[in-house]
């Protein structure tokens, strides 16, 4: 009858240690902000880690809606690569496949007028932000012609704390 108690009190023990062990490994919030010199920019206010997962989510998309995700600080001038994820309506997700600072931007097939050229005389429009909305871990934007995308933290690696904001 003590066996059974022993045990019983320790997979209690080790089941509340694994909780906790998962709530703290959650990392600090991922915040995101819109760009004060460019409305067609936003990004993490931290640095994001490898494996870093998000639910987005688009409504009343127009054209082609492509989401841009680039792996550098929005004021930086010449990253190395984008990640392009075409939306759909409904919920995507995405996982962030290195280390660093991101930003990010939503753009549609644009017909005449100025753009971002790309190849075989594609043009390219990103969006500006109209309204936005944020919490701790959750962004939400509406962009012209009543797109709306939001994007909300599925989960994120801890940061070490030399990497943490200063405040």
């Amino acid at each position: 009858m003590k066996t059974h108690r022993v045990i019983a009190v320790l997979l209690s023990l080790l089941a509340f240690g694994l909780l906790a062990d998962s709530a703290f490994a959650q990392g600090a919030p991922i915040d995101f902000a819109v760009a004060k010199g460019d409305s067609t920019i936003f990004y993490p206010t931290r640095m994001l880690r490898k494996g870093d997962r998000f639910e987005v989510n688009a409504h009343q998309l127009h054209q082609a809606n492509r989401l841009m995700v680039v792996p550098c600080h929005p004021d930086c001038v010449n990253p190395d690569r984008v990640l392009v994820y075409n939306l759909r309506n409904g919920i995507q997700h995405l996982r962030i496949p290195t280390t660093g600072h991101y930003f990010f931007w939503l753009e549609r097939d644009q017909i005449g007028g100025n753009g971002i050229p790309y190849r075989n005389g594609i043009t390219r429009l990103p969006l500006p932000v109209l309204e936005q909305q944020t919490s701790q871990d959750h962004f939400a934007a509406r962009f012209d012609s009543g797109t709306e995308l939001s994007v909300r933290t599925l989960y994120s690696h801890p940061l070490p704390e030399s990497a943490e904001p200063k405040s």
